[in-house]
């Protein structure tokens, strides 16, 4: 194309399009006070089974302690399963270091990669077209919009991708392709 705005605003209205689309995808789709009634019916239901077999436990190993030593003393004094677990508690968890490490990294890649790629684009690949530092070159605008488009059709698929490999292999995938890409950037030349 030769018009430089006239493809800003077929970029501008393409993406916003694209945007619209995926949110009432999202509005007409996803049903979050259900999924919410669902999550807090099975959450209680959950409970009430923990709290049964606990109680089942208790009086299990009561019966048994009475049975060898004769005693009747409270055993859920002891249980470790008694008592709640405090947010403090979570610092003591190996794997709340964990989630909160692939969070960041995830989160750094998908800024870092957001905000630098137009930058990249630009300075290394030199696609800013003819020089003119006024106007954008389509094909600039052209592959954050095709990325932003690609994350939101597997977006669309996720749930495809847990049933079919599994939340871990899933990730380790994506974490896969996500690094396979960025090797690739790194031998790209002008």
């Amino acid at each position: 194309m030769g018009n430089p705005q006239l493809e800003y605003k077929l970029i501008t209205y393409l993406s916003l399009g694209v945007g619209l689309v995926a949110s009432i995808f999202f509005i007409v789709k996803i049903n979050e006070p259900k999924l919410t009634k669902i999550c807090t019916e099975k959450q209680e239901t959950l409970k009430q089974e923990v709290a049964d077999q606990r109680a089942f436990d208790r009086n299990l190993v009561s019966n048994l302690s009475e049975l060898s030593t004769g005693d009747s003393d409270d055993v859920s004094l002891r249980d470790p399963l008694v008592r709640r677990e405090s947010k403090k508690d979570w610092f003591y968890m190996p794997k709340f270091y964990l989630f909160g490490v692939c969070y960041m990294c995830v989160r750094l890649y998908t800024n870092i990669f957001g905000t630098l790629l137009p930058f990249f684009l630009m300075d290394v690949l030199r696609m800013n077209g003819s020089g003119d530092d006024e106007h954008v070159s389509f094909n600039l605008a052209l592959v954050p919009m095709i990325a932003y488009a690609s994350s939101v059709v597997v977006s669309t698929r996720l749930n495809w991708f847990y049933t079919t490999f599994g939340r871990k292999k899933a990730l380790f995938l994506g974490t896969a392709l996500c690094m396979v890409c960025l090797v690739g950037m790194a031998f790209l030349t002008a």
